[in-house]
Protein backbone atom coordinates (compact mmCIF):
# COMPACT_ATOMS: atom_id res chain seq x y z
CA UNK A 1 0.00 0.00 0.00
CA UNK A 2 1.10 3.31 -1.23
CA UNK A 3 1.72 6.14 1.20
CA UNK A 4 -1.37 8.45 0.46
CA UNK A 5 -3.08 5.18 0.09
CA UNK A 6 -2.24 4.62 3.47
CA UNK A 7 -3.10 8.28 4.57
CA UNK A 8 -6.70 7.57 3.15
CA UNK A 9 -6.88 5.07 4.45
CA UNK A 10 -6.24 6.20 8.41
CA UNK A 11 -7.78 8.99 7.89
CA UNK A 12 -11.54 6.74 7.31
CA UNK A 13 -10.55 4.78 10.19
CA UNK A 14 -10.62 7.95 12.16
CA UNK A 15 -13.74 9.44 10.86
CA UNK A 16 -15.32 6.24 10.96
CA UNK A 17 -14.70 5.53 14.85
CA UNK A 18 -15.05 8.79 15.97
CA UNK A 19 -18.82 8.57 13.96
CA UNK A 20 -19.71 5.85 15.27
CA UNK A 21 -20.14 4.27 12.02
CA UNK A 22 -19.69 0.43 11.75
CA UNK A 23 -15.60 0.12 9.88
CA UNK A 24 -16.78 -2.61 7.32
CA UNK A 25 -18.92 0.33 5.61
CA UNK A 26 -15.74 2.41 4.64
CA UNK A 27 -14.91 2.54 1.14
CA UNK A 28 -10.98 2.44 0.46
CA UNK A 29 -9.70 4.06 -1.74
CA UNK A 30 -8.88 2.79 -5.41
CA UNK A 31 -5.24 0.82 -5.86
CA UNK A 32 -5.40 2.44 -9.19
CA UNK A 33 -3.15 5.56 -8.13
CA UNK A 34 0.07 3.04 -9.53
CA UNK A 35 2.97 3.77 -11.10
CA UNK A 36 4.84 1.34 -13.86
CA UNK A 37 7.89 2.07 -15.98
CA UNK A 38 9.87 0.13 -17.93
CA UNK A 39 13.51 0.27 -18.78
CA UNK A 40 13.92 0.34 -22.89
CA UNK A 41 17.66 -1.02 -23.61
CA UNK A 42 19.21 -2.52 -26.58
CA UNK A 43 20.00 -6.60 -25.82
CA UNK A 44 23.46 -6.32 -26.99
CA UNK A 45 26.09 -3.11 -27.15
CA UNK A 46 29.57 -3.06 -28.16
CA UNK A 47 32.47 -1.52 -25.30
CA UNK A 48 32.84 2.07 -26.10
CA UNK A 49 29.33 2.51 -27.86
CA UNK A 50 27.11 5.06 -25.99
CA UNK A 51 23.44 3.19 -24.36
CA UNK A 52 20.35 5.12 -24.58
CA UNK A 53 18.51 4.97 -21.50
CA UNK A 54 14.40 5.50 -22.44
CA UNK A 55 12.21 4.86 -20.00
CA UNK A 56 8.68 3.59 -21.14
CA UNK A 57 5.66 4.64 -18.45
CA UNK A 58 3.59 2.04 -18.33
CA UNK A 59 1.26 3.22 -15.66
CA UNK A 60 0.65 6.54 -13.50
CA UNK A 61 -2.51 7.06 -12.72
CA UNK A 62 -1.73 9.93 -9.81
CA UNK A 63 -0.32 12.20 -12.16
CA UNK A 64 3.20 12.04 -10.80
CA UNK A 65 6.32 14.11 -11.21
CA UNK A 66 8.37 11.20 -11.53
CA UNK A 67 11.94 10.45 -10.58
CA UNK A 68 14.13 7.67 -11.69
CA UNK A 69 17.23 5.76 -10.91
CA UNK A 70 19.38 3.06 -12.24
CA UNK A 71 21.24 0.70 -10.69
CA UNK A 72 24.46 -1.34 -12.66
CA UNK A 73 25.20 -4.84 -10.78
CA UNK A 74 24.05 -2.99 -7.68
CA UNK A 75 26.10 0.39 -8.01
CA UNK A 76 23.91 3.62 -8.86
CA UNK A 77 23.99 5.32 -12.07
CA UNK A 78 22.00 7.83 -13.45
CA UNK A 79 20.88 8.24 -17.66
CA UNK A 80 22.51 11.70 -18.63
CA UNK A 81 20.03 12.60 -21.74
CA UNK A 82 22.38 15.08 -23.47
CA UNK A 83 25.38 12.34 -23.94
CA UNK A 84 22.51 9.27 -23.74
CA UNK A 85 25.45 7.00 -22.01
CA UNK A 86 25.53 5.79 -18.77
CA UNK A 87 26.68 8.10 -16.03
CA UNK A 88 28.10 7.93 -12.57
CA UNK A 89 25.68 8.82 -10.04
CA UNK A 90 26.19 12.00 -7.82
CA UNK A 91 29.95 13.45 -9.53
CA UNK A 92 29.75 16.50 -10.89
CA UNK A 93 30.90 16.57 -13.36
CA UNK A 94 29.46 13.07 -14.04
CA UNK A 95 31.97 10.62 -15.61
CA UNK A 96 31.16 8.21 -18.28
CA UNK A 97 30.59 4.45 -17.28
CA UNK A 98 32.77 2.70 -19.93
CA UNK A 99 31.32 -1.06 -19.54
CA UNK A 100 34.02 -3.91 -20.20
CA UNK A 101 33.01 -7.02 -21.98
CA UNK A 102 30.48 -8.98 -19.46
CA UNK A 103 26.97 -9.17 -18.92
CA UNK A 104 25.09 -6.81 -16.66
CA UNK A 105 21.81 -6.45 -14.57
CA UNK A 106 20.46 -2.58 -15.19
CA UNK A 107 17.79 -2.24 -13.03
CA UNK A 108 15.39 0.98 -13.05
CA UNK A 109 13.39 2.03 -9.95
CA UNK A 110 10.87 5.48 -10.22
CA UNK A 111 9.55 6.69 -7.37
CA UNK A 112 6.87 10.03 -7.52
CA UNK A 113 8.55 13.27 -6.29
CA UNK A 114 6.50 13.51 -3.79
CA UNK A 115 6.97 10.15 -2.00
CA UNK A 116 3.55 8.91 -2.56
CA UNK A 117 4.22 6.13 -5.54
CA UNK A 118 7.01 3.57 -6.27
CA UNK A 119 7.04 1.32 -9.08
CA UNK A 120 8.25 -1.70 -8.86
CA UNK A 121 11.80 -2.58 -9.73
CA UNK A 122 12.06 -3.19 -13.54
CA UNK A 123 15.61 -5.17 -14.27
CA UNK A 124 16.47 -5.76 -17.56
CA UNK A 125 20.10 -8.07 -18.80
CA UNK A 126 22.45 -6.24 -20.80
CA UNK A 127 25.51 -7.98 -22.44
CA UNK A 128 28.21 -5.35 -23.88
CA UNK A 129 30.54 -7.31 -26.07
CA UNK A 130 33.98 -6.29 -27.20
CA UNK A 131 34.30 -4.64 -30.48
CA UNK A 132 35.34 -7.23 -32.92
CA UNK A 133 39.00 -7.32 -34.14
CA UNK A 134 39.38 -7.68 -38.26
CA UNK A 135 41.44 -9.92 -41.19
CA UNK A 136 42.01 -7.43 -43.84
CA UNK A 137 42.69 -8.83 -46.78
CA UNK A 138 42.75 -8.14 -50.69
CA UNK A 139 39.96 -10.27 -52.18
CA UNK A 140 41.31 -11.40 -55.96
CA UNK A 141 39.65 -12.45 -59.26
CA UNK A 142 40.88 -12.95 -62.42
CA UNK A 143 39.60 -9.49 -63.68
CA UNK A 144 39.44 -7.64 -60.18
CA UNK A 145 41.19 -6.65 -56.90
CA UNK A 146 39.67 -5.09 -53.69
CA UNK A 147 39.74 -4.89 -50.22
CA UNK A 148 37.51 -6.55 -47.56
CA UNK A 149 37.31 -7.25 -44.28
CA UNK A 150 35.95 -10.29 -42.10
CA UNK A 151 35.20 -9.42 -38.69
CA UNK A 152 36.77 -12.26 -35.74
CA UNK A 153 33.42 -13.06 -34.27
CA UNK A 154 31.05 -15.25 -34.78
CA UNK A 155 29.01 -13.21 -37.03
CA UNK A 156 32.37 -13.37 -39.46
CA UNK A 157 30.52 -10.37 -41.04
CA UNK A 158 32.27 -9.28 -44.44
CA UNK A 159 32.88 -5.65 -45.20
CA UNK A 160 34.12 -4.82 -48.69
CA UNK A 161 36.52 -1.81 -48.45
CA UNK A 162 36.60 -0.84 -51.58
CA UNK A 163 34.96 -0.86 -55.18
CA UNK A 164 36.55 1.57 -57.16
CA UNK A 165 37.53 -0.39 -60.44
CA UNK A 166 41.32 0.20 -59.72
CA UNK A 167 42.82 -3.31 -60.72
CA UNK A 168 46.54 -2.30 -59.34
CA UNK A 169 45.97 -2.30 -55.55
CA UNK A 170 48.21 -4.62 -52.83
CA UNK A 171 49.28 -5.06 -49.49
CA UNK A 172 46.45 -3.47 -48.06
CA UNK A 173 47.20 -1.69 -44.31
CA UNK A 174 44.80 -0.02 -42.24
CA UNK A 175 45.66 2.61 -39.95
CA UNK A 176 45.81 1.81 -36.09
CA UNK A 177 42.64 4.22 -36.00
CA UNK A 178 40.59 2.05 -38.62
CA UNK A 179 40.41 5.25 -40.72
CA UNK A 180 43.04 5.63 -42.93
CA UNK A 181 45.02 2.88 -45.76
CA UNK A 182 47.77 2.34 -47.06
CA UNK A 183 48.57 0.31 -50.08
CA UNK A 184 50.99 -0.06 -53.07
CA UNK A 185 49.74 0.73 -56.32
CA UNK A 186 51.43 -0.80 -59.04
CA UNK A 187 50.82 0.22 -63.19
CA UNK A 188 54.27 -0.61 -64.78
CA UNK A 189 55.86 -4.16 -64.28
CA UNK A 190 58.79 -3.08 -62.18
CA UNK A 191 56.68 -0.08 -60.13
CA UNK A 192 55.21 0.70 -57.04
CA UNK A 193 53.71 3.49 -55.44
CA UNK A 194 52.81 4.01 -51.85
CA UNK A 195 49.32 5.20 -51.45
CA UNK A 196 48.11 6.85 -48.23
CA UNK A 197 44.00 7.93 -47.98
CA UNK A 198 41.09 7.95 -46.13
CA UNK A 199 39.09 5.17 -45.92
CA UNK A 200 36.11 6.45 -47.96
CA UNK A 201 38.71 6.95 -50.78
CA UNK A 202 39.35 10.86 -49.82
CA UNK A 203 42.80 12.76 -49.31
CA UNK A 204 44.53 10.40 -51.14
CA UNK A 205 48.30 11.24 -51.83
CA UNK A 206 51.09 9.14 -53.60
CA UNK A 207 54.80 9.01 -51.83
CA UNK A 208 56.62 7.45 -54.82
CA UNK A 209 60.24 10.18 -54.05
CA UNK A 210 62.95 8.55 -53.05
CA UNK A 211 61.57 4.68 -53.30
CA UNK A 212 62.30 2.58 -56.53
CA UNK A 213 61.66 -0.46 -56.42
CA UNK A 214 63.35 -3.78 -57.73
CA UNK A 215 63.29 -4.93 -60.91
CA UNK A 216 60.94 -7.77 -60.08
CA UNK A 217 57.74 -6.29 -60.45
CA UNK A 218 55.17 -5.89 -57.69
CA UNK A 219 57.92 -8.15 -55.53
CA UNK A 220 60.09 -5.79 -54.78
CA UNK A 221 57.28 -3.16 -53.71
CA UNK A 222 55.40 -4.18 -50.82
CA UNK A 223 54.52 -4.38 -46.86
CA UNK A 224 53.72 -1.07 -45.76
CA UNK A 225 53.12 -1.53 -42.07
CA UNK A 226 51.59 1.49 -39.86
CA UNK A 227 53.77 2.45 -37.24
CA UNK A 228 51.80 1.80 -33.86
CA UNK A 229 50.84 5.64 -33.15
CA UNK A 230 49.58 6.00 -37.13
CA UNK A 231 52.41 8.62 -37.49
CA UNK A 232 54.90 6.44 -39.78
CA UNK A 233 54.34 3.88 -42.29
CA UNK A 234 57.87 1.18 -42.99
CA UNK A 235 57.97 -0.29 -46.55
CA UNK A 236 60.18 -2.87 -48.09
CA UNK A 237 61.37 -2.09 -51.77
CA UNK A 238 63.89 -2.40 -54.00
CA UNK A 239 67.36 -0.34 -53.19
CA UNK A 240 67.79 2.59 -55.63
CA UNK A 241 71.46 2.20 -56.01
CA UNK A 242 70.39 -1.07 -58.38
CA UNK A 243 72.11 -3.59 -56.12
CA UNK A 244 69.84 -5.94 -56.78
CA UNK A 245 68.54 -6.16 -53.12
CA UNK A 246 65.85 -4.81 -50.73
CA UNK A 247 65.91 -2.40 -48.15
CA UNK A 248 63.43 -1.13 -45.33
CA UNK A 249 62.02 2.97 -45.67
CA UNK A 250 60.11 4.95 -43.20
CA UNK A 251 57.88 7.82 -44.22
CA UNK A 252 56.79 10.18 -41.83
CA UNK A 253 52.73 10.37 -43.40
CA UNK A 254 52.03 14.24 -42.47
CA UNK A 255 55.37 15.57 -44.03
CA UNK A 256 56.15 12.30 -46.68
CA UNK A 257 59.87 12.84 -45.67
CA UNK A 258 61.35 9.25 -46.15
CA UNK A 259 63.87 7.84 -43.92
CA UNK A 260 66.23 4.95 -45.49
CA UNK A 261 67.20 2.18 -43.19
CA UNK A 262 70.05 0.92 -45.45
CA UNK A 263 71.55 -2.25 -43.41
CA UNK A 264 73.52 -3.78 -46.27
CA UNK A 265 77.08 -3.85 -45.77
CA UNK A 266 78.57 -6.09 -48.57
CA UNK A 267 79.71 -2.39 -50.05
CA UNK A 268 81.96 -2.04 -47.21
CA UNK A 269 83.31 -5.23 -46.45
CA UNK A 270 84.23 -8.43 -47.80
CA UNK A 271 82.20 -11.78 -46.41
CA UNK A 272 80.71 -12.30 -44.21
CA UNK A 273 78.90 -8.99 -44.15
CA UNK A 274 75.37 -8.40 -44.64
CA UNK A 275 73.61 -8.50 -48.35
CA UNK A 276 70.08 -8.18 -48.52
CA UNK A 277 66.68 -7.16 -46.46
CA UNK A 278 63.90 -9.68 -46.79
CA UNK A 279 60.33 -8.44 -47.79
CA UNK A 280 58.55 -7.61 -44.94
CA UNK A 281 58.89 -5.48 -41.81
CA UNK A 282 57.44 -5.20 -38.88
CA UNK A 283 56.81 -3.08 -35.98
CA UNK A 284 57.41 -3.68 -32.54
CA UNK A 285 54.23 -2.79 -30.56
CA UNK A 286 55.63 -0.15 -28.51
CA UNK A 287 56.81 1.53 -31.88
CA UNK A 288 60.68 2.05 -30.93
CA UNK A 289 61.86 -1.06 -33.35
CA UNK A 290 60.97 -2.70 -36.05
CA UNK A 291 61.71 -6.94 -37.39
CA UNK A 292 63.03 -7.83 -40.22
CA UNK A 293 64.99 -11.22 -41.60
CA UNK A 294 68.37 -10.22 -42.82
CA UNK A 295 70.53 -12.58 -45.63
CA UNK A 296 74.17 -12.59 -44.64
CA UNK A 297 76.88 -13.94 -47.10
CA UNK A 298 79.53 -16.24 -46.07
CA UNK A 299 83.11 -16.39 -46.71
CA UNK A 300 83.56 -18.92 -49.25
CA UNK A 301 80.25 -18.67 -50.60
CA UNK A 302 76.62 -19.70 -49.41
CA UNK A 303 75.15 -17.38 -46.53
CA UNK A 304 72.54 -17.76 -43.53
CA UNK A 305 69.49 -15.90 -42.57
CA UNK A 306 69.11 -13.77 -39.35
CA UNK A 307 65.89 -12.86 -37.70
CA UNK A 308 66.54 -8.99 -36.18
CA UNK A 309 64.94 -6.46 -34.19
CA UNK A 310 66.52 -3.15 -35.31
CA UNK A 311 65.78 0.00 -33.11
CA UNK A 312 65.75 4.01 -33.76
CA UNK A 313 69.42 4.56 -33.99
CA UNK A 314 70.01 1.15 -36.26
CA UNK A 315 71.29 -1.30 -33.44
CA UNK A 316 70.72 -4.84 -34.71
CA UNK A 317 70.33 -7.18 -31.98
CA UNK A 318 69.82 -10.70 -33.55
CA UNK A 319 67.19 -12.99 -32.42
CA UNK A 320 68.05 -15.94 -34.29
CA UNK A 321 70.10 -17.65 -36.70
CA UNK A 322 69.18 -20.22 -39.03
CA UNK A 323 72.86 -21.89 -38.53
CA UNK A 324 72.50 -23.53 -42.35
CA UNK A 325 74.58 -22.39 -45.05
CA UNK A 326 75.20 -24.01 -48.28
CA UNK A 327 71.65 -25.42 -48.19
CA UNK A 328 70.22 -25.94 -51.70
CA UNK A 329 67.02 -26.59 -50.72
CA UNK A 330 66.72 -24.25 -47.41
CA UNK A 331 65.75 -20.23 -48.32
CA UNK A 332 64.99 -19.70 -44.43
CA UNK A 333 62.15 -18.17 -42.37
CA UNK A 334 60.75 -14.25 -42.65
CA UNK A 335 59.04 -12.09 -40.41
CA UNK A 336 54.91 -11.88 -41.12
CA UNK A 337 53.54 -10.67 -37.80
CA UNK A 338 54.12 -10.10 -34.07
CA UNK A 339 51.74 -10.73 -31.36
CA UNK A 340 49.24 -8.13 -29.66
CA UNK A 341 51.74 -8.27 -26.37
CA UNK A 342 54.97 -8.28 -28.66
CA UNK A 343 56.64 -11.17 -27.42
CA UNK A 344 55.86 -13.72 -30.32
CA UNK A 345 57.10 -13.17 -33.99
CA UNK A 346 55.08 -15.04 -36.67
CA UNK A 347 57.47 -16.53 -39.52
CA UNK A 348 57.02 -17.99 -43.22
CA UNK A 349 59.60 -20.43 -43.61
CA UNK A 350 60.64 -21.29 -47.41
CA UNK A 351 62.60 -24.50 -48.79
CA UNK A 352 63.64 -23.94 -52.64
CA UNK A 353 63.09 -27.44 -53.34
CA UNK A 354 59.78 -29.81 -53.81
CA UNK A 355 59.43 -29.37 -49.96
CA UNK A 356 56.29 -26.67 -49.09
CA UNK A 357 56.56 -23.78 -46.17
CA UNK A 358 55.75 -24.05 -43.08
CA UNK A 359 54.38 -21.47 -40.14
CA UNK A 360 56.78 -20.93 -37.03
CA UNK A 361 56.85 -18.95 -34.06
CA UNK A 362 60.03 -16.71 -32.40
CA UNK A 363 60.51 -15.38 -29.20
CA UNK A 364 61.35 -11.52 -29.26
CA UNK A 365 63.79 -11.88 -26.84
CA UNK A 366 65.98 -14.03 -28.60
CA UNK A 367 65.39 -16.63 -25.86
CA UNK A 368 64.73 -19.68 -28.31
CA UNK A 369 64.37 -21.75 -31.48
CA UNK A 370 62.00 -22.20 -34.30
CA UNK A 371 58.36 -23.57 -32.91
CA UNK A 372 56.12 -24.92 -36.39
CA UNK A 373 53.02 -25.03 -35.98
CA UNK A 374 51.64 -26.38 -38.62
CA UNK A 375 52.98 -29.84 -40.25
CA UNK A 376 55.72 -30.87 -42.52
CA UNK A 377 52.77 -32.17 -44.81
CA UNK A 378 50.82 -28.81 -45.07
CA UNK A 379 50.38 -27.78 -48.47
CA UNK A 380 51.19 -24.49 -48.82
CA UNK A 381 50.56 -22.05 -45.86
CA UNK A 382 51.46 -18.40 -46.22
CA UNK A 383 50.92 -15.00 -44.46
CA UNK A 384 50.53 -15.39 -40.75
CA UNK A 385 48.86 -13.21 -39.07
CA UNK A 386 47.95 -13.02 -35.16
CA UNK A 387 44.58 -11.87 -34.17
CA UNK A 388 41.76 -12.37 -31.30
CA UNK A 389 38.26 -13.47 -31.23
CA UNK A 390 35.41 -12.40 -28.77
CA UNK A 391 37.33 -14.25 -25.57
CA UNK A 392 40.59 -12.67 -26.66
CA UNK A 393 42.17 -15.62 -27.29
CA UNK A 394 44.61 -15.50 -29.63
CA UNK A 395 45.09 -17.30 -33.08
CA UNK A 396 47.41 -17.41 -36.15
CA UNK A 397 45.61 -16.47 -39.03
CA UNK A 398 46.75 -17.60 -42.35
CA UNK A 399 46.13 -18.62 -45.78
CA UNK A 400 46.72 -22.08 -47.81
CA UNK A 401 47.60 -21.24 -51.80
CA UNK A 402 46.57 -24.64 -51.97
CA UNK A 403 42.67 -23.44 -51.06
CA UNK A 404 43.29 -19.59 -51.38
CA UNK A 405 39.72 -18.53 -50.72
CA UNK A 406 39.99 -19.98 -47.24
CA UNK A 407 41.29 -18.29 -44.17
CA UNK A 408 42.66 -20.73 -42.08
CA UNK A 409 43.51 -20.35 -38.00
CA UNK A 410 45.85 -22.42 -35.94
CA UNK A 411 46.20 -21.62 -31.92
CA UNK A 412 49.85 -20.64 -31.33
CA UNK A 413 50.30 -24.11 -29.58
CA UNK A 414 49.54 -25.79 -33.57
CA UNK A 415 46.60 -27.09 -31.94
CA UNK A 416 42.87 -26.36 -33.53
CA UNK A 417 43.72 -26.17 -36.93
CA UNK A 418 40.35 -25.18 -39.16
CA UNK A 419 38.55 -23.46 -41.29
CA UNK A 420 37.55 -20.13 -39.89
CA UNK A 421 36.09 -18.43 -43.27
CA UNK A 422 35.81 -19.69 -46.82
CA UNK A 423 35.08 -15.89 -48.72
CA UNK A 424 33.69 -15.43 -52.34
CA UNK A 425 37.42 -14.86 -53.94
CA UNK A 426 40.95 -15.36 -53.21
CA UNK A 427 42.36 -14.03 -50.76
CA UNK A 428 46.11 -12.11 -50.31
CA UNK A 429 47.91 -10.67 -47.27
CA UNK A 430 45.69 -10.99 -44.60
CA UNK A 431 46.52 -8.28 -41.93
CA UNK A 432 45.00 -8.16 -38.00
CA UNK A 433 42.69 -4.73 -37.63
CA UNK A 434 42.61 -4.31 -33.77
CA UNK A 435 39.91 -2.12 -32.66
CA UNK A 436 41.61 0.99 -31.57
CA UNK A 437 42.57 1.47 -27.38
Amino acid sequence: MNRKLLQYTLAALVVALLGGCDVSDIIIPSLEDTLEVKAVLPDTIEVGKSVSCAVEVLKNTGNHKLVFSWTINGSAFFCGESTRTFMVQGVSPPEEFVPGPGTYTVTLTARAEDDQSVSDTDSKTLVVKRKPSWITYTGVTSTTRDFFRVSIDAEKKVEQLTDDGDKNKYWLETSPTGTRFAFVRSRMPCNGILVVRNRDGSDEVEIGDGLTWAECGLKGARSPRWSPDGKSIAVVGGDETNRGGFRISVVTVATREIRHLDLRTCDDQPAPCIDEVALEVVWSPDGKSVYTTLWEDLEGGGGRTHIVRVDAVLAVKILYTDGISNSPDFLGPSVYDVSKDGGTLSLHVRYSNDRNPRLALLPTDGSGNLRFITPAESDNPGWPTFCSGENDSEWVYYVDKARPNELRRVRPDGTGDETFFTASRNIETPRCQRPPS
